[in-house]
């Protein structure tokens, strides 16, 4: 069986914004990890592999804390690192990119970041939809697929494009959706 680890990089981003957050917040964060969780966020890479599990629950933890209130912490934390890695020059190219080429970007990317899994996107110009597939991951956790719907969102924001809508669908586990819409 292949193994179920994902790059760190999440982990560190969040690992910046708690730099940057109140007084108190990342220990009170610290305070609910067990020691490996610990030793994990404080010393991983971007490019780390991190088994999954351990990384939802660190980033879920963190979110929470960094978010408090907001019904989807990890969708906006993903969110937020969307548009802290595509700063500069990727910003440039987001105005001028369609949202089908940024959703197939995603997918030639996802075995860059998880060990498993299969990603593929199909497009419908006309209609202003498309949909990225993940197939091949039954086992995907649901908080994954929360980072994944956030990151679409903030990086698919970014290109100026209106009233874009990201729907997850979760019925067949041997193939996860996001179906995307726009104006």
């Amino acid at each position: 069986m292949e193994t179920m680890e994902m790059k760190a990089a999440g982990i560190v981003f969040m690992r910046e914004l708690f730099k940057q957050s109140a007084a108190g917040q990342e220990e009170e964060f610290l305070s609910q990890l067990n020691p490996e969780e610990t030793m994990q966020y404080k010393n991983c890479l971007p490019v780390s592999w991190m088994p999954i599990y351990n990384y939802v629950r660190i980033l879920k933890r963190g979110a929470q804390i960094l978010f408090p209130g907001d019904p989807a912490p990890l969708q906006r934390l993903s969110a937020a690192e969307a548009e802290y890695d595509l700063q500069g020059v990727y910003r440039v190219l987001l105005k001028v990119i369609s949202i089908p080429a940024l959703v197939n970007q995603t997918a030639k990317l996802w075995d860059k970041y998880y060990k498993r899994g299969v990603a593929r996107t199909e497009a419908d110009y006309a209609s202003k939809r498309a949909t990225l597939f993940v197939e091949k991951y039954p086992e995907l956790p649901a908080e994954s697929r929360e980072t994944v719907t956030g990151y679409l969102k903030g990086a698919l924001n970014l290109t100026g494009v209106k009233n874009v809508q990201i729907t997850p669908d979760d019925a067949d586990p041997n193939q996860w959706k996001w179906l995307i819409t726009w104006d």
